[in-house]
């Protein structure tokens, strides 16, 4: 039975989704199942209620996994747009109605399979790849889960398997004709002749009248729109402003070097391979073989069936190994192989690669390292002194420069900046604060609002007074009269060119071939790249153009602009490439796999849909919104 689950959630689909299934129950479903009332409730499914705090919960958690993985604090606002909101909810009522599913037909796994499928599972897995123990209660620890949980857990990830394997019976591999359909329409190439027409070919587009160049200006208005802008003054601390202000004697520099010497010890480290085996006869049989010449990994290969990437256990040192194992490790020589030795794990043979010795930075080595960490750190220090009086400061009514003043720190001054920290030239303020939360801060402020020193993700503190604020505002025509004309004239040869390459086209479909039409124009044709309908193709040409190829016969033609208002492009499809599955197996078997797992996607998701409709879920939007506000 383990086998037939484990063969029923082997594609991508099935893994996804019991993926999302086993995250939400291993957070809250258990909680779920014992947890009491007496609290909003934001969904029902059948019986059971998801709680407010269950929700949040499961949002926070949801959260900090999506900061983890974009490298930032997402905001409230991010979360709503990204669909985290809604997404954690659906997590939630999925694992609910699979557990009402699996609850009514009356699926259960025995002891003994929840045993073997922990003593099979990858994580828990020692140095000898075996079933470890102590790895098992580690792991655990870590996720702040009991064995009774994990158990809990692991019995539902196995009984979900059991109803979603007896969902994807049969599909196992999409249909052959359905394969070769597919990948004959998707990888069919097309290979066309195409020229480009620069608009700037155009030389004579006219002077604009002036009812011309305002009804340009009108149409255009965000182009010639001054963005908002700021005048600000500000002060900033940082714990390098105060590391002067730090000293550190020779003998403060000793004590930092005896505390933390263990850093400066770099540990001899080896390169090591092994072979792990259950008894010492064939420990010794294995040893005997590699004596007399053989390669490790064929001998891991023969008796074992492991592959190379099986048996090294890299660069490691000492500390890494069990005790027995590292006096054998590294009391021998590079290149040789070790008698089998005995641990908890089996019997191991090693041989030993490259040997990167050991060796103690000394104190005069790293004193000036030294000196810089420490005075970093009493600057650290002096910092939170200093923000506390310069808040002590601005609570008592002092204004900025008062405050600038008694804190022995220096006033800057920006005339103007936009959010993007750009100037009223439009280049970038060369010394803008390289602090992320700058501009965001100055422009949630204004002139009237209270001086408040913030604190920067690095530890910087800053202090922003708004002076003044320049509205954003349409230039008049009579500002920009030059730049108008000039967004006129390009629009008039963009608007020609575009008319020339229509008339070609039409040219081409009467007969006319690309060479004659070339010379004429003094242009030079170019030959595509295959293009699919993927998408893959000539980066030259553009996506419009290409996909426009794809409605075309041989000798047919098509034009699109270069999306860069620079110049349109002009092409004659020249030849059709017929897609051959044989002739590229790996792709189309590839291909077969994709359309398996949309299958089954597909299947899975109307199984979803019929059970919520049977069984019954309902979602209050308004206690979800009080959740979801107080998260």
């Amino acid at each position: 039975m383990l086998t037939s689950m484990r063969k029923g959630a082997g594609s991508w689909v099935a893994k996804g989704f019991l993926g999302v299934l086993v995250m939400s129950f291993a957070v809250w479903g258990i909680q779920g199942y014992i947890g009491g009332g007496g609290e909003v409730t934001v969904a029902k499914v059948g019986g059971v209620e998801v709680t407010g705090t269950e929700y949040r919960r499961q949002l926070q958690r949801d959260m900090r996994r999506l900061q983890l993985q974009f490298g930032q604090v997402i905001s409230p606002e991010q979360a709503q747009a990204l669909g985290v909101y809604e997404s954690t909810l659906q997590q939630m009522i999925s694992g609910l109605v699979i557990d009402h599913a699996t609850d009514a037909l009356g699926l259960g796994v025995s002891d003994d399979i929840i045993a073997q499928e922990i003593r099979t599972n990858p994580t828990f897995r020692g140095l000898g790849g075996q079933f470890d123990r102590m790895r098992f209660d580690q792991v655990l620890s870590q996720n702040g889960l009991s064995e009774q949980g994990y158990v809990a857990i692991a019995r539902r990830d196995l009984v979900r398997r059991q109803l979603i394997d007896s969902v994807l019976v049969g599909v196992n591999s999409a249909p052959d004709v359905l394969v070769d359909r597919v990948f004959r329409y998707r990888q069919e190439a097309r290979i066309a002749e195409y020229f480009v027409l620069a608009n700037d070919r155009v030389d004579d587009v006219g002077e604009p009248a002036e009812a011309a160049l305002a009804a340009f200006h009108e149409e255009n208005e965000a182009r010639f729109t001054a963005p908002e802008y700021r005048a600000l003054s500000y002060i900033t601390l940082a714990p390098a402003d105060l590391v002067d202000q730090a000293h550190v004697g020779d003998s403060e520099l000793r004590d930092e070097y005896d505390a933390r010497i263990d850093e400066f010890v770099r540990p001899e480290k080896r390169e090591i391979s092994q072979i792990v085996f259950n008894d010492e006869s064939t420990a010794r049989q294995a040893y005997n073989r590699l004596q007399s010449g053989e390669a490790l990994a064929t001998v891991a290969k023969e008796m074992l069936g492991l592959d190379g990437a099986d048996l090294s256990l890299g660069q490691v040192s000492r500390d890494v190994l069990p005790a027995a194992l590292a006096e054998v490790a590294f009391g021998a020589g590079k290149g040789e192989i070790t008698n089998p030795t005995k641990t908890d794990f089996g019997w191991h043979v090693l041989q030993i690669g490259d040997i990167q010795p050991g060796g103690t930075r000394t104190f005069e080595d790293v004193k000036q390292e030294l000196r810089a960490n420490v005075q970093l750190r009493l600057a650290g220090d002096l910092l939170f002194d200093r923000a506390n009086e310069l808040e002590d400061m601005l609570a008592g009514g002092a204004t900025l420069e008062e405050a600038a003043r008694r804190a022995e720190l220096s006033i800057k001054r920006i005339d103007a900046v936009d959010r993007q920290g750009r100037g009223l030239d439009g280049q970038a303020i060369a010394d803008l604060p390289a602090i992320s939360e700058f501009l965001r801060t100055a422009f949630d402020a204004g002139p009237d609002s209270e001086l408040e020193l913030n604190e920067s993700d690095d530890g910087t503190y800053f202090l922003i007074r708004v002076d003044r604020i320049i509205e954003s505002r349409l230039k008049p025509l009579s500002e920009v009269r030059d730049a108008v004309a000039a967004g006129w004239r390009a629009g008039q040869q963009d608007a020609a060119t575009a008319e020339l390459a229509r008339q070609l086209v039409d040219r081409i479909k009467g007969g006319q071939g690309l060479p004659k039409i070339s010379a004429e124009l003094g242009v030079q044709v170019v030959r595509s790249q295959p293009i699919v309908r993927s998408g893959r193709g000539d980066k030259n040409l553009p996506a419009a153009l290409q996909a426009a190829l794809f409605e075309l016969d041989v000798g047919g033609a098509a034009t699109a602009a270069d999306g860069l208002g620079g110049s349109h492009v002009v092409a004659r499809l020249a030849e059709i490439r017929a897609a051959d599955p044989q002739a590229d197996a790996n792709l189309a078997d590839r291909m077969g796999k994709r359309l398996a797992d949309a299958i089954a996607g597909d299947l899975l998701r109307q199984y979803q849909d019929a059970l919520e409709t049977n069984i019954g879920v309902t979602v209050d939007r308004q206690a979800l919104a009080i959740s979801t506000a107080t998260n």
